[in-house]
């Protein structure tokens, strides 16, 4: 699986995806620092990467019904510490979800994994 980490991720977040054999970019690495939302969406989805964040807007159905997209992994913590992130982030790329994220909202939190259709491709 392809996946974008957004700014607010930690870097060693991609190490542990990595680690277990996928392909990833950073915002940083890219120079997207400080981009917007859409553009960042829209430059994941043309690299048909799946973008992780921490940032809770990109959790909105409603807003994100009708984008296309090539997945969105919200990780979602009371305390966004490197060992919380990393915590969620090693329990979501361990289970079967990363096999197939095209247009779904992921939002991974202390306790599951929640996965949710939007309008991304089909």
């Amino acid at each position: 699986m392809n996946f974008k980490l957004d700014e607010n991720v930690p870097v060693s977040l991609g190490e542990l995806f990595k680690s277990a054999g996928h392909d990833v970019a950073t915002a940083n690495e890219e120079g997207l620092v400080g981009a917007e939302d859409a553009q960042l969406l829209r430059i994941a989805s043309r690299e048909r990467r799946a973008l992780v964040t921490l940032d809770m807007g990109f959790a909105d159905l409603r807003r994100l019904s009708q984008i296309e997209h090539a997945g969105i992994v919200v990780i979602r913590l009371r305390d966004q510490n490197r060992a919380a992130v990393a915590r969620v982030g090693l329990r979501f790329v361990n289970s079967p979800i990363p096999t197939a994220l095209d247009g779904c909202i992921v939002v991974a939190d202390e306790a599951r994994v929640r996965v949710r259709r939007t309008g991304g491709p089909r």
